[in-house]
């Protein structure tokens, strides 16, 4: 039966097919608004879209995904790939859906509405090999040495992540901050305001949020660990929390949960026996509470949001076979001679640890293996159709005021296109689909296997046993993928993690790989001691940014030599001598502070262009080849700012014969490679006795670039302006006293080191600040079409049932915070008020206005005294005295950290 026109009978929140097509020029990524666009048009008259109807509106973007999505990939979350797996699946033109039944070894094509039975090749998960390479010889390079491990890694699997502290506060602080830099990141890069959440999730997963979060804090802790098999968290992952303490107070701590899960309606708990343990168990309908706890020994308490999980921890920590534990495998125990356990007496000068994040080799092999990848991808699938359920009822609601009773209601109401009939429109896992109402009275859609939208089941409850041959293909393929860049990034991870005088800490080692071109490139450009930054050269009160590394001058000159021409041979002897005799090895790199000529917001360049399916692969390989473009790309970030290069002396006397020998080879350069469009130039100026200034000037038409280097004392010095120059003059004369004092957790010898100083931003503050806020009010702008869908839903209800449609008018953030379709919760970055415009029918933030009149406050963006920076959000990098990172090859490997410094309360 063809689609028809809708009902007459719709609500004055009802969508029109014009004001879908107009609210996605404004947001043409948005997955709901493409729903329910591309619904709207398939209702239609017509038999499929019209691509010339969505192509005026310039939405060919949405009609035709640029290549198929990749579902294996270790970082395709469920939120990233929806989109594109969604306009798969409403494509007008798709001949065929095809859906695998579960046991039965066929498969069902729905092709022109005809049913077509077909045989569906079945592979066996279990058949098919994961990574191969070799680990590194983890005996060998233990030898003799016996690491102080802590009782916790012992009875955590070896395929499980560990984070584990001696402090319940310093581990939820260090996940917190973590969390927290991620949505910042997220907002300036992708324009993503949709706030994750995920502690407050889990907390309230684990029955660990109000009076329990409290006592759990108040608990005598001797070690405390967090523990799961895989990393999707935000979006339904197993999490294990595992406590050693006093026995009295975690008995108690037990019972509390039994207590108050009795106390909420919704909750059902019961219990079981296992390996003669008592344990609880207590859930809700959409898990969004769910744990298993018991305490298997005195002193340990154990709480998990899986049973399956839970039952491997138990296992585990009653000495049950078959278990293997982190805390016995060499690798570990090797990975803690580098990073000793926070009990243990630390290396000298190493900072105190206070949290330790492992990921060892076989989870690292569990996360790529075919089981896990596999069966995230049929969750994928599952989460995209859930999704989609979601999507049609709000759909539904809009134009009925009512909830819709079943699947088959959508349907019947051309909410859902025909073709999503119950006999092809299911789970790829063989769950089923239906629809469900939580205490809020609020739609979603489950999956009898998967679970739904916001809490899928975790992989390792559901994992995949059969696929189909294309699914096993599909894997191949992406093991040839990971075989070939990312196992030099992955296998193992060790994250030391201190929290000291308002400081942040955290150190990982990547131990070097047979054969590994980006390790070895490294080694080869950064070699030599580590060595201190200099901070002799800086103009501390100006400095905003420094980057140093020890160069490996051999390698340099070897390529010298090798691309010289006869010519040059003269010059390129001198420029070798230059390297090897009269400069050291460190170089670095400075940013000063000044009112930038033009925005560089590279953050969000670099995220608009992974977020690009076209982009993304290029960014990625390039990083992945060449780590150093990611040094390239602070480099042209900074070329509207005033920057000087400074690299110490050895030999004064070979440093001024080789300016006296490129100067007249520089001169002559300039006088035979001039023409009207390029062309350089060449000049010497002096400002005193023994103060001799070089000038090289690029041309580009009326665009010149100018380079200026001096000698001053022991230093080499080359800026972007002149007046640089004479500050440095003036710095080396009389105030080095006025350098910035280091403090001790900066102080650390690197082959690389990046410091940056937001302390120093003044007259850089106000443009950053601008470029902050207007990727604020993009991601907020984001917001909008959702919830204007979600709102539109909810007012039409209650159009009906109360026969005021203006009761939805005003604040809707309540409404908001409690909304399962949603997914996650949608705010305004600077704490905006989103407001539902019932005559129009679309929401309102009261910061940055609505769709057709954008707005940005100025006073916000201004930086000038008395402006709101600081009152409506907290901008991190505001929060920030000085960052600094460093990298150092040790014999061991490469040794990477990063150190934060906050600024005082």
């Amino acid at each position: 039966m063809a689609n028809t026109a809708a009902s007459p009978s719709q609500t004055k929140f009802a969508w029109t097919l014009d004001e879908a097509l107009n609210w996605l020029e404004f947001d043409p990524h948005d997955p709901c608004l493409q729903f329910i666009a591309l619904q709207l048009a398939l209702r239609s008259d017509q038999k499929k879209i019209s691509e010339k109807l969505l192509q005026s509106k310039g939405l060919r973007a949405i009609t035709s995904p640029p290549r198929p999505t990749d579902l294996l990939s270790i970082f395709s979350g469920a939120a990233a790939v929806h989109e594109s797996l969604q306009l798969e699946a409403m494509q007008p033109e798709r001949e065929a859906i095809q859906v695998e039944r579960p046991g039965a070894g066929r498969a069902v094509a729905a092709r022109g509405g005809q049913k077509i039975d077909m045989p569906f090749p079945k592979v066996a998960v279990a058949s098919l090999t994961g990574p191969t390479i070799q680990s590194h010889p983890w005996k060998e390079m233990l030898g003799d040495a016996n690491p102080e491990l802590s009782n916790l890694s012992k009875i955590v699997p070896q395929d499980f992540y560990l984070a584990e502290s001696h402090s319940a506060e310093a581990l939820l602080q260090s996940l917190t901050a973590a969390s927290s830099w991620q949505q910042y990141i997220m907002q300036q890069s992708m324009s993503i305001s949709a706030d994750i959440r995920a502690m407050e999730f889990l907390k309230k997963q684990l029955l660990l949020d109000g009076e329990q979060y409290e006592k759990l804090m108040q608990l005598r802790i001797q070690e405390i660990a967090l523990s799961g098999s895989d990393l999707y968290v935000t979006e339904g992952g197993d999490i294990t929390l595992l406590i050693l303490g006093e026995a009295s107070e975690l008995s108690e701590f037990l019972s509390d949960v039994r207590s108050v899960a009795a106390t909420r309606p919704d909750v059902t708990q019961s219990t079981f026996s296992m390996n003669q343990i008592e344990c609880l168990h207590a859930t809700n309908s959409d898990r969004s509470l769910s744990v298993f706890a018991a305490n298997p020994a005195p002193g340990l308490h154990v709480r998990s949001n899986s049973r399956v999980a839970f039952e491997e921890i138990l296992n585990a920590a009653t000495g049950r076979s078959g278990v293997d534990c982190l805390g016995s495998s060499t690798e570990f125990k090797y990975m803690r001679t580098l990073m000793p356990w926070g009990s243990a007496k630390a290396k000298e000068g190493a900072a105190k640890e206070d949290v330790f994040i492992y990921f060892s080799d076989p989870f690292i092999r569990r996360l790529v293996g075919p089981e896990v990848r596999l069966t995230q991808l049929r969750r994928l699938r599952c989460y995209n159709h859930l999704k989609m359920l979601n999507y049609a009822s709000l759909l539904y609601k809009s134009e009925l005021g009512e909830s819709p009773s079943s699947i088959e209601d959508l349907i019947e109401h051309q909410c859902l296109p025909e073709r999503f009939s119950p006999d092809t429109f299911k789970c790829a896992d063989g769950g089923h689909y239906s629809l469900a109402r939580d205490k809020d009275e609020l739609d979603y859609a489950v999956c009898s296997r998967h679970g739904n939208d916001r809490f899928l089941t975790p992989c390792i409850e559901i994992p995949v046993l059969e696929v189909s041959k294309e699914e096993a293909d599909r894997y191949e393929q992406f093991l040839q993928r990971y075989n070939q860049y990312w196992r030099a990034y992955f296998d193992p991870i060790g994250i030391s993690i201190s929290l000291e005088n308002n400081c942040y800490n955290a150190k990982t080692i990547i131990l070097p790989l047979i054969d590994n071109s980006v390790y070895t490139s490294l080694a080869r450009t950064f070699s030599g001691l580590p060595r201190l930054l200099n901070q002799q050269h800086l103009l501390s009160d100006r400095t905003i940014l420094s980057v140093a590394c020890t160069l490996n001058r051999d390698a340099i000159c070897g390529a010298i030599k090798d691309d010289r021409h006869r010519s040059t041979q003269k010059l390129s002897d001198h420029l070798q001598r230059f390297i090897l005799q009269g400069i050291d090895n460190q170089i670095a790199l400075h940013v000063l502070d000044d009112v930038p000529t033009f925005s560089i917001d590279m953050l969000s360049f670099l995220g608009q262009g992974l977020a690009s399916s076209s982009m993304s692969a290029t960014l990625g390989q390039a990083l992945i080849a060449n780590p150093t473009i990611l040094m390239g790309v602070a480099l042209f970030s900074s070329l509207n700012l005033p920057i000087y290069a400074s690299i110490d002396v050895l030999n004064k006397e070979i440093v001024d014969s080789f300016f006296e020998s490129i100067e007249e080879h520089l001169s002559n350069e300039a006088n035979s490679q001039r023409n009207f469009f390029m062309g350089n130039d060449f000049y010497r100026c002096d400002l005193g006795k023994e103060k001799r200034i070089y000038c090289k000037a690029f041309i580009f038409g009326p665009v010149k670039l100018r380079v200026f280097w001096t000698h001053i004392n022991n230093s080499i010095y080359a800026a972007s302006q002149l007046n640089v120059i004479e500050d440095l003059y003036r710095l080396q004369e009389g105030s080095a006293g006025s350098t910035r004092s280091d403090d001790s957790h900066k102080a650390r010898p690197a082959n690389a080191i990046l410091r940056l100083l937001p302390s120093n931003w003044n007259k850089f503050l106000p443009d950053a600040t601008m470029s902050w806020k207007e990727n604020n009010r993009c991601a907020c702008r984001r917001n909008l079409a959702p919830l204007t869908i979600f709102s539109r839903s909810l007012a039409a209800e209650r159009q009906k049932r109360e026969s005021d449609s203006s009761v939805l008018s005003g604040d809707i953030h309540g409404a908001i915070d409690s909304h399962q379709f949603l997914g996650v919760s949608r705010s305004c970055p600077d704490k905006g008020i989103y407001r539902f415009d019932s005559e129009r029918a679309e929401v309102v933030c009261s910061l940055h206005g609505c769709r057709r009149r954008p707005a940005q406050s100025i006073d916000i963006c201004s930086g000038a005294a008395g402006s709101q920076i600081d009152a409506h959000s907290n901008i991190p990098p505001q929060e920030i005295e000085s960052a600094t990172a460093c990298l150092t090859f040790l014999p061991e490997g490469l040794q990477a950290e990063l150190f934060l410094q906050r600024k005082q309360d």
